[in-house]
């Protein structure tokens, strides 16, 4: 995956947050960020008990898609804990007709919401994705989470479809959109 050179940011509360890439490095804190993720929401495809890799197999995985140029992976920092994450891929980088589409998935820790991370994310991944000639960014979002919806609405993407219990959770199903941004 490319690498996104350290940048800064002001929170509303005031505190500095740095957005890069990534790196073997940060596997120890990427995979805390993880475990947090997954006790403070179902809005994402992370669960309690999920098994996540050890951190020198992280830091490997990691390593790989720094090479990999089909996409890249984007985390806020606040001092060393992760505290938001970005993954944008290209999964037909390959195939004339759709690669110039991107898709991508988003955390944010429940503490730092509402804190323009999330929007900052967008706005960097926007900017790469044009640099490698996507025009066309994709993702899924649960139709209850009215946050990320109202998120991606003010960063110009559309709901284009419904995913009908596309997830169940405890029991219970939930649908999700399908979202799009023509860049």
């Amino acid at each position: 995956m490319a690498k996104l050179e350290p940048s800064f940011f002001l929170q509303k509360n005031g505190r500095e947050i740095v957005f890069k890439s990534l790196a073997p490095e940060d596997a120890e804190n990427f995979l805390k960020f993880r475990e947090q993720v997954a006790h403070e929401s179902t809005h994402t495809m992370h669960y309690v008990g999920m098994e996540l890799p050890g951190v020198a197999e992280a830091a490997k995985r990691l390593a790989i898609q720094q090479g990999d140029k089909a996409g890249i992976n984007i985390a806020a920092f606040d001092g060393d804990k992760v505290v938001a994450y970005l993954n944008f891929r290209l999964p037909w980088s390959e195939h004339p007709w759709v690669q110039h589409v991107g898709q991508f998935g988003m955390m944010v820790l429940k503490e730092y919401w509402g804190q323009g991370i999330g929007m900052r994310l967008l706005d960097l991944q926007d900017t790469y994705a044009r640099s490698i000639g996507v025009s066309r960014l994709e993702a899924m979002v649960r139709v209850k989470n009215d946050r990320g919806i109202q998120l991606y609405l003010r960063n110009g993407y559309k709901i284009e479809g419904t995913r009908e219990k596309a997830a169940r959770i405890n029991g219970e199903f939930h649908d999700e959109y399908f979202i799009a941004k023509i860049l």
